[in-house]
């Protein structure tokens, strides 16, 4: 986040972002978890199109469909709609994320979407090792 503050506003976007990523990216299903993880943090019910939308730009950004946050359309309608800029919202969930992280971590609402998604993992590994089974068998 010490970047993110002292960065040009792109960088502190990006910067802001993946210290989000760090606390709550998992390998797969990046974006599931960082949404599901901010809004549980965030707690407002009205939070969801702000993070969907700050999330779109995202991708963009760091995946190279824009250059410049302010090449986005996205970005343009998200000040429309909620009349802030995205990368003074970033920081700002970024920070509030930090804040609320240590106790959130340790909540049963965490612990529920961590034993969810590791349990989609385990039966996702299972499916797979059944295909390859039946495809071994299949091909004798």
């Amino acid at each position: 986040l010490g970047r993110a503050l002292n960065g040009k506003k792109d960088e502190r976007y990006e910067q802001a972002y993946i210290a989000i990523d760090a606390l709550f990216g998992e390998i797969t299903g990046i974006g599931e978890s960082i949404n599901i993880n901010l809004l549980n943090i965030i707690e407002e019910s009205n939070q969801k199109k702000k993070i969907s939308s700050l999330w779109k730009i995202r991708c963009a950004l760091l995946h190279g469909g824009i250059l410049t946050m302010r090449d986005s359309i996205d970005y343009r309608k998200y000040y429309k709609n909620f009349g802030t800029y995205p990368e003074d919202d970033v920081l700002d969930i970024a920070f509030l994320c930090l804040q609320k992280s240590v106790s959130y971590f340790n909540s049963e609402k965490y612990n529920k979407i961590k034993k969810n998604r590791i349990k989609k993992t385990f039966l996702n590994k299972i499916k797979s090792k059944i295909i390859l089974f039946r495809k071994k068998i299949i091909n004798k």
